[in-house]
């Protein structure tokens, strides 16, 4: 059951939407490429909610941070299905998409599309693609193992180490889906691991400041880098690894000893 009531008095309708992602780099997840969403569709929001409430229509609107689930909210709109690897798959733009949604206080037409219709059929590449195993069956997810949550972790990465590819994120179970395979993203610059590793706190607030990726920190970003450095084998990059081997801070302990190993190798 779901309560908009308790976000909203008088709550009556939810409008959803569906923003696609637009920009794809090298080592890093395509959501987190470019301006923080959360920033982007709440924007949007803002001018449609100043429209609706010259109307008269009270609102609330909420990305990422509300208290309904968006992809279950999606699905009651008829705006697509859920996937196998429980990902919300548009009919548009495959599950490239962040979602968000505003509660009004007026009655509109709703959708009646309740169940999740079986769109993926006998499909299974996203969970025989997934690195970590975190899709352990259909439509089941063990957030635990997921290489997106295990990119933001600050520690207890170790069993996961060697399958870090990205400075944040993973898209892989995405990438594998049919229902992208024609979804074009514009082409930003790829990521600098070398000044990533170097990044002062200056320049971490001039580059990530508006991003997604940047909520967790800057040494988060940097620990990353050198597994990614590590796991691509980007050999060119090795000698910058050293600066890591100097950091005297929690977050590296883990990574240093990867180092160490892989070195002896």
């Amino acid at each position: 059951m779901i309560y908009p009531e308790l976000s909203l008095d008088g709550a009556k309708s939810i409008v959803v939407m569906l923003e696609k992602y637009r920009k794809e780099s090298k080592y890093i997840s395509k959501s987190s490429v470019g301006r923080d969403y959360h920033l982007i569709v709440k924007d949007k929001f803002e001018k449609l909610e100043e429209y609706l409430n010259e109307m008269g229509i009270k609102t609330k609107s909420f990305v990422d941070t509300g208290p309904l689930l968006e992809r279950e909210l999606a699905l009651r709109a008829g705006l697509g299905f859920i996937g196998k690897n429980n990902n919300f798959i548009s009919y548009k733009n495959g599950s490239y998409v962040f979602i968000g949604y505003i509660i009004i206080d007026k009655e509109i037409e709703v959708s009646d599309v309740l169940a999740n219709p079986d769109e993926c059929g006998e499909c299974n590449r996203c969970i025989n693609s997934c690195p970590s195993k975190a899709l352990v069956g259909e439509y089941k997810l063990n957030g635990q193992k997921c290489m997106s949550y295990i990119s933001q972790k600050k520690d207890c990465i170790r069993v996961f180490e060697d399958k870090i590819i990205n400075i944040y994120g993973c898209d892989i179970c995405q990438d594998v889906c049919p229902y992208n395979k024609d979804i074009k993203f514009d082409k930003v610059e790829d990521i600098d691991l070398e000044f990533l590793i170097n990044m002062t706190n200056v320049e971490f607030k001039e580059n990530f400041k508006n991003m997604a990726a940047g909520w967790r920190g800057k040494n988060l970003l940097k620990r990353n880098a050198a597994y990614v450095i590590l796991n691509k084998k980007i050999e060119n990059k090795y000698k910058v690894l050293d600066e890591i081997l100097k950091m005297d801070v929690k977050i590296f302990d883990e990574v240093k000893e990867y180092i160490k190993k892989k070195r002896v190798k």
